[in-house]
């Protein structure tokens, strides 16, 4: 064997390391142990909130197709006209009934309904079809809240549209509970001018109906104008 002092040198110097090294692992531990229980492990990520989009106000026109035929509007007609009726040869925009303004001499006619407006949606949509022989100026077409007409359109042949298009106006002026919108024709003693009106309603947006939500299209009307408004537009009361 070597010098046994050597060897006791060499196992002291051994225990020394072997105690050091436990101390030095039990401080460690010890400074772990002492944090929070989740604190090296705790991650901090920021909100997101998204907006869902709103859902459009409910239309506040009732029968505003018109496929209850004349529920739930007034109408008025100078010359005894009814307005709203049906028509199966494909005219109307959607379904079978619409609304027929003028095709008569010296006509005033008023389509009106009490509506609530709301600033959820104060723009006014509906689908008109305006057919004209007359020259501008003498036949008008026009558009109003209790009583005050706002909007007003020449009709004659040059303004004529040829087919159903989309009429959007604002009427955020007008909000509030008991309005009444009125649609309206005044026609003189010759030359006949006609506005025909299906589909209106109350929209939180003036942009034009998406393509996907229009009714479905109906024919063109490729008929020529009945001598009698009761001929063509029909209606069962």
């Amino acid at each position: 064997m070597g010098n046994p002092s050597s060897f006791k040198t060499f196992i002291s110097a051994l225990l020394a390391f072997i105690i050091t090294l436990a101390l030095v692992g039990s401080v460690a531990a010890t400074n772990i142990d002492s944090q929070e229980p989740d604190a090296i492990t705790r991650q901090y990520l920021p909100v997101i909130f998204k907006r869902m989009p709103d859902n459009p106000p409910p239309n506040p026109f009732l029968n505003h197709d018109f496929e209850q035929g004349s529920a739930h509007w007034t109408e008025y007609s100078a010359n005894d006209w009814w307005l709203i009726g049906y028509n199966l040869d494909g005219f109307a925009h959607s379904g079978i009934y619409l609304v027929w303004l003028g095709g008569d001499n010296n006509e005033m006619a008023i389509l009106s309904q009490k509506i609530t407006i709301s600033a959820a949606a104060p723009y006014l949509h509906f689908w008109y079809y305006k057919a004209s022989e007359d020259i501008c100026n003498y036949d008008y077409f026009y558009v109003g809240v209790n009583g005050e007409y706002f909007h007003n359109e020449v009709l004659c042949e040059s303004t004529n549209t040829y087919g159903w298009v989309e009429k959007i106006l604002d009427l955020s002026k007008y909000i509030g509970a008991n309005k009444t919108v009125q649609f309206s024709i005044t026609t003189d003693g010759s030359l006949n001018s006609n506005v025909y009106l299906d589909d209106v309603f109350m929209s939180n947006s003036a942009a034009p109906t998406p393509a996907q939500n229009l009714p479905l299209p109906s024919e063109p009307f490729t008929g020529t104008m009945p001598l009698s408004k009761r001929e063509w537009l029909t209606r069962d009361n």
